[in-house]
């Protein structure tokens, strides 16, 4: 496609000399459009800031083409000046109206107006829908180029041709919102509806689909979507100013994002970048875009060492392009985004200084964990009231928790429940009778979506037991297990367990009190997590079981039962024994005591997850952070005035931890090597 370009180029400027000025917003696209007309193929960059870009690539490509350029990275005004300019008057323009591919691509109708492209006369203009990374629309638009030279505009061009190519993103992203323009207005609401204001600017990298394969199908690419915060950012003179790297997991980023306060809390501290990378195959990162789940053939790059290339490749690209290869990154996650950050750690080294894995089960797989401790967890959590005390060890506070089984009655009458509910459903109009009491906005088909709703609440709320109000999965109140278990208790003699377990659960999907009915039977994701559902049934093998003694009813785990649900589902084995295999687990102290570094594992009691983490220091560097109080990843989240003491201690240990890290890289990076 290269060689075409440059004799389109030659058939239209002879042997004229020709200029050619490139305008676009920041991220538009323009270097990936140049290098695809040149050589035909997508080479990753990376926007940088202040519309500040050094085309050294580009240049050379131009040099080549023997044309002059000029490249302007700018804003939505300074293109629509930039057209007015005297020294383009007659010129040709062809707006490229760029990655078309993402959702949310602007019409034509709405570019025109932003322009003001309506307001030119004489002159020839056209727009083109193009997608550079898949090299679509490109050369149409300078093929019908040559057709209209016989035009009297094209011909007032005479031996000096100015061909501007005003760029768009047009994506329903950040990049969009540097438009200052009404017609994009809805689009910016559209993103920001989930949360009011999230203080990042969104970006798209194109990202090679398969890192670990050299066929030809390879190479194809994909646009991921990552975040940026550089507001608090200082690189100083040395270059060296960090950069927080999140380790996205299974949903869209701006979810994780929301919820993970404390990267943004302490960047101030560090004059911290803030970058938020998006999984593969969640959010708006689709590599196959509507098709991304359609079969194996596109999830098999669904996985997590693609995953952990992605953000080696994107973070590599980002400091290169900052002029910041001695700013050190540490990265963060939490569940199985944590899971990724400590195995980021171990896998990329040369990348990361260190990790902070939080709530991640890095030890829930084969059976180094008892097959039934998420579940046991889950139920010691409703079986034990608590009250907070603080000891002293010496001079230093510790906060602790004292429980009983005050709460006995609560998790009897969940065990007790599931027999209720199933005796219920038996009986004639018995579906109905469920349709009632649960106050379903639709008469109730199975039993077993009762079961999984009430199932659902009981687990969840178990898992973001925090200690503060929040709204990681549904709003909730502070505690809001202990909330659950007053409401159980808090009926009188002779209430059946269904009309005590249904006001419970209600706690979970509706404590704003918003709803009056509910669809129980609606299996819509909100989050993006239908992924998971591969990964579980490919490499995230977790056997899990419910024992006898926790409050759900008995059940075992079976590989073959397994292997046959995942064989009708997505027609593939699952390989239970390769994230053991892939990145370790099997006694971990004795693996990571001699290899690993600078891991933080922190951990929370009352999260049921905890019980597959690591909740032991392994060495001086890979340390172990367990609050008996802590919920899932209560660490990372945003800091509040009535955040318990002990959430600030466990924060304010981790910034010790971290700071530690820093310190340390930059006394590597003063001191001369030694042989």
């Amino acid at each position: 496609m290269g060689i075409l370009f440059t004799r389109m180029l030659s058939s239209l400027f002879g042997n004229r000399e020709a200029r050619i000025l490139v305008l676009g917003l920041d991220n538009a696209g323009k270097t990936t459009i140049l290098y695809r007309l040149q050589m035909g193929e997508v080479v990753s960059t990376i926007p940088s800031f202040a519309n500040c870009w050094t085309p050294c690539a580009v240049s050379d490509l131009f040099k080549r083409l023997d044309l002059t350029w000029r490249l302007c990275n700018t804003t939505i005004s300074s293109c629509k000046s930039g057209i007015w300019e005297e020294e383009l008057k007659g010129a040709v323009i062809l707006v490229y109206a760029n990655k078309q591919d993402l959702p949310g691509a602007l019409d034509d109708a709405t570019i025109t107006e932003a322009l003001e492209l309506h307001k030119i006369k004489n002159r020839q203009w056209a727009i083109f829908k193009t997608s550079a990374i898949k090299g679509e629309g490109l050369f149409v638009g300078l093929d019908c180029t040559p057709k209209r030279r016989k035009s009297s505009a094209a011909m007032a061009l005479a031996s000096c041709l100015l061909l501007p190519l005003l760029l768009l993103a047009t994506g329903a992203s950040g990049i969009v919102s540097s438009l200052p323009s009404a017609a994009v207005q809805s689009l910016v609401r559209k993103r920001k509806s989930s949360s009011g204001q999230l203080p990042f600017a969104a970006h798209f990298f194109p990202q090679q689909i398969d890192h670990f394969n050299f066929r030809p199908d390879s190479s194809r690419v994909f646009y991921q979507k990552y975040l940026l915060n550089a507001s608090f950012w200082d690189k100083g003179p040395s270059h060296s100013a960090p950069i927080f790297v999140y380790t996205g997991n299974e949903g869209n980023i701006e979810w994780f994002a929301e919820n993970t306060g404390f990267m943004l809390d302490i960047a101030p501290r560090f004059n911290a970048l803030l970058l938020f990378i998006e999984h593969r195959f969640y959010g708006d990162s689709m590599p196959f875009g509507k098709d991304s789940y359609k079969s194996a053939e596109t999830l098999g790059y669904l996985t997590s060492t693609q995953a952990l290339a992605d953000y080696a490749v994107l973070i590599r690209s980002l400091k290169q392009n900052l002029s910041a290869e001695a700013s050190p990154v540490v990265v963060y996650g939490g569940s199985y985004g944590g899971m990724l950050a400590a195995w980021f750690r171990l896998k990329y080294p040369h990348v990361a200084i260190g990790a902070v894995s939080s709530s991640a089960p890095i030890l829930q797989f084969d059976d180094i964990v008892p097959w039934s401790s998420f579940y046991d967890g889950v139920s010691q959590d409703y079986k034990e009231q608590f009250t907070i005390m603080q000891v002293r060890l010496g001079m230093t506070p510790y906060w602790a928790m004292s429980s009983t089984d005050e709460s006995a009655n609560c998790f009897e009458v969940i065990k007790e429940s599931w027999d209720q509910l199933m005796t219920t459903a038996a009986k004639k109009g018995g579906m109905l009778q469920l349709t009632k009491k649960f106050k379903a906005c639709k008469t109730i088909q199975s039993v077993y979506s009762v079961r999984d709703w009430l199932w659902t609440a009981f687990t969840y709320t178990a898992m973001v037991d925090y200690p503060t109000p929040a709204n990681f999965l549904m709003p909730l109140p502070a505690y809001p297990v202990k909330e659950m278990c007053s409401i159980i208790d808090g009926f009188p003699t002779g209430v059946d367990k269904l009309t005590k377990v249904f006001s419970a659960a209600s706690l979970y999907y509706n404590y704003s009190g918003t709803h009056s009915c509910f669809d129980i039977e609606n299996d819509s994701d909100p989050h993006g997590l239908n992924g998971w559902g591969w990964q579980a049934c490919t490499e995230m093998v977790m056997p899990m079981t419910c024992s006898n003694e926790s409050m759900f009813p008995p059940s075992s785990y079976s590989y073959e039962a397994s292997e046959d649900q995942c064989k009708a589902k997505y027609g593939v084995l699952p390989r239970p024994h390769w994230i053991t295999t892939e990145y370790g687990g099997n006694r971990i102290e004795l693996v990571l005591k001699r290899f690993g570094s600078n891991i933080i594992f922190s951990n929370g009691m009352r999260d049921p997850w905890s019980r597959g983490g690591v909740l032991k220091n392994i060495s001086s560097s890979i340390i172990a952070l367990v609050a008996p109080l802590g919920a899932h990843h209560v660490d990372l989240r945003f800091a509040r005035k009535d955040d318990p003491n002990w959430v600030k201690e466990q924060r304010e240990a981790e910034i010790k931890i971290i700071q530690g890290w820093v310190d340390q890289y930059h006394r590597d990076l003063k001191e001369p090597s030694r042989q």
